[in-house]
């Protein structure tokens, strides 16, 4: 294998047989926001770096804490807490990465945009824009900031590597949580590796370098005409 085809990224995280919703009432007889608590025995392990546009999935659920149930359900807990969440803490960090991902999209449209009319402006003899990459590099800035926060969830380790008979050193970085694992798909937006949900079934699916249209709104062509008929 070559080095450069080696995954950096080692994660495992757990989903549970069954989760369910706890509701509680404060000392005022209040109800407080229900939490989701591990309630099977047995667990399974997956790596969430591998499921396609999984922070997009996330990002792009309702505040409604069965919808949520039924996501936490599939793919486990964020991380919050190992064995119990309260739903509105999962809503606020969905919300957080709703906005950083909403900033992402806008910039690279943008910058489309942008490279679409400084070619035309070339072809037109009338001179180039300049770094039509900077939208980019600004979100890559401000993405940057808000990282830091979750620099506590990532580890990175040395590990040994065998290529060809011969045993090297590379890098492992290991998501501590599943919303670290979030936060790495989301900079891997920043590298090309974009997706958007379907507006009609809500599947993540690729766009742009080696996917779909960045226009695109629906997923497949039955999705398409669902939504069409819905419309």
């Amino acid at each position: 294998m070559n080095l450069l085809d080696y995954d950096i990224f080692a994660f495992q995280w757990p989903v549970y047989s069954d989760y369910e919703l706890v509701r509680h009432k404060g000392a005022a007889g209040n109800l407080l926001s229900p939490k989701i608590r591990v309630s099977g025995n047995k667990k399974r392990l997956y790596n969430p770096l591998t499921v396609p546009g999984l922070h997009r999935s996330f990002s792009a659920l309702s505040n409604n804490a069965e919808d949520i149930l039924g996501f936490i359900k599939t793919y486990g807990l964020i991380g919050i807490d190992p064995k119990s969440e309260s739903v509105d803490d999962i809503i606020k960090c969905k919300k957080e990465l709703s906005g950083v991902l909403k900033v992402i999209d806008i910039n690279f449209e943008f910058s489309r945009k942008l490279k679409k009319i400084a070619k035309e402006r070339i072809e037109e003899g009338k001179g180039s824009l300049g770094d039509t990459n900077m939208p980019i590099k600004i979100v890559a800035n401000l993405f940057n900031t808000w990282a830091q926060k979750y620099l506590n969830q990532i580890e990175i380790k040395l590990v040994p590597f065998d290529r060809k008979g011969q045993s090297v050193i590379t890098y492992q970085v290991y998501p501590k949580t599943l919303l670290a694992a979030f936060w790495i798909l989301s900079m891997r937006e920043l590298s090309g590796y974009r997706f958007k949900c379907c507006e009609f079934c809500g599947k993540p699916f690729s766009i742009g370098e080696g996917g779909a249209r960045v226009d695109k709104s629906t997923c497949s062509v039955k999705c398409r005409k669902n939504l069409s008929l819905r419309s």
